[in-house]
């Protein structure tokens, strides 16, 4: 497409948004990535003299004085013109304006009505998924790539799953994920924004399910039989010996974003679906302990208009120092790091029918690992740009066009070889 632009950063001059500019203008200066002279990109936001700042700001960081002379365009969520007049000047839109569930679909519209490919940051599963039953068919007509959870929020995740599936030469039954970070910090970990998304997504949980058997009665048809081994779900506090932890069951979306892309490649490729589990490590038993009392209360005050309003005007105390309004300190983001230890356990004969079921239980294992920096900023702007990039300079290797997820849409790019440049590592641990 003949556009003013190949790229536009939405909420440049957000909390996350900042981080995103800077990987752009990282991976533009870097040879082995993207030439700065072949990609033409702005950034868009509400208020031009924010933007400004965070242009000088990166400019500073990154001591690329070029970076101040990038276009900026005006627009507001709330006017629909501007948003569907800036989709219309770029080939792809970048954006890191949450909550989506308030924010997201004035976007999305927008990037379909303007055939703009979109990538985003989210980890709310009633916008990812309401999203899909409702801009599935248009976005394929228009022939754009519409690919939310685009950032920590599920790349590790999926992509991890669709590439352990490419490690193992036999049959895949399923994976059992396990989240777990690193940090030398005790300080701040989440920005407000993150806290607010979460809030909701607790509060407005049971509209997931009439949501979820429409899509996949509509959408994302489930394969006719099921496995006659199917991957169990471990109880609610256990002891993961490949991790040497204890671990809780992983609230995000990630098991619900690796389901629809196993069950996308089913109906479109008709490769094997696998089950999937997610876990985080929490190490001892009284951290989890203490955590799973934090989660009951939040809980709770989720469900009701004056916890939410609680749980928004005072973060710190609710997370016990864990969200910050203020954002979470550079320095501290830096010592932190992430890893998505995943076990794929399945058959050495690959059946040619995928309909046909395996009578044996699963007896191989193989176990591999996604790592890379700070998941909530640092390391999702990079999983977020290097997504987006991956729609622009990939095309001829992307499957058919939609609303669909990472590991359906980046299964045979070179997204993971980009990632790796940019210290986001995916490994083979073990073969068993």
């Amino acid at each position: 497409m003949a556009r003013e632009f190949d790229a536009i950063v939405f909420g440049a001059s957000g909390f996350t948004g900042q981080y995103v500019v800077e990987e752009m203008a990282i991976s533009m200066e870097d040879e082995g990535l993207y030439k700065r002279d072949n990609l033409k990109w702005a950034v868009a936001g509400r208020n031009k003299e924010k933007i400004q700042k965070v242009l000088n700001e990166v400019a500073g960081i990154t001591k690329f004085d070029w970076v101040k002379q990038v276009p900026i365009i005006e627009a507001q969520v709330d006017d629909y013109p501007s948003i569907l007049e800036m989709c219309k000047r770029t080939r792809l839109m970048i954006t890191t304006v949450g909550p989506f569930r308030f924010f997201g679909e004035p976007i999305v519209k927008a990037c379909v009505e303007a055939a703009t490919d979109y990538v985003d940051v989210s980890g709310e599963p009633q916008f990812l998924e309401g999203m899909q039953l409702k801009y599935y068919n248009e976005a394929k007509k228009k022939g754009c790539y519409i690919v939310s959870a685009s950032g920590w929020d599920s790349i590790p995740a999926d992509m991890g799953t669709t590439w352990t599936k490419k490690q193992f030469q036999g049959d895949l039954s399923g994976v059992e994920i396990i989240v777990d970070g690193k940090s030398t910090d005790e300080g701040p970990m989440l920005n407000f924004g993150t806290w607010h998304s979460a809030i909701y997504g607790y509060a407005c949980a049971n509209e997931l399910r009439p949501l979820r058997q429409k899509l996949y009665r509509d959408i994302l048809p489930p394969p006719p039989s099921k496995s006659k081994h199917p991957l169990q779900r471990r109880p609610f506090l256990t002891y993961i010996d490949e991790v040497k932890g204890y671990c809780l069951p992983f609230p995000g979306c990630d098991k619900t974003v690796v389901r629809r892309s196993e069950v996308l490649k089913y109906n479109t490729l008709k490769e094997r679906p696998l089950y999937c589990e997610t876990y985080f490590r929490i190490g001892t038993i009284f951290k989890a302990i203490m955590l799973m009392m934090v989660m009951s209360v939040f809980g709770v005050m989720a469900k009701f208009s004056a916890g939410r309003y609680m749980l928004k005007t005072y973060p710190g105390v609710f997370s016990f120092g864990a969200v910050s309004k203020e954002g979470v300190p550079r320095k501290a983001l830096e010592r932190r790091t992430f890893s998505h230890t995943i076990i794929a356990y399945g058959w050495d004969e690959k059946l040619e029918d995928v309909d046909r079921q395996h009578e044996e239980a699963p007896k191989k294992k193989l176990i591999t690992r996604v790592s890379g920096p700070d998941p909530g900023y640092i390391g999702t702007s990079r999983l977020l740009v290097h997504a987006g990039m991956t729609l622009l300079f990939d095309r001829s290797a992307l499957p058919a066009p939609g609303v669909i997820t990472p590991g359906a849409c980046f299964r045979d790019t070179y997204l993971v070889d980009r990632l790796a440049k940019r210290d986001v590592k995916f490994e083979v641990l073990q073969r068993f």
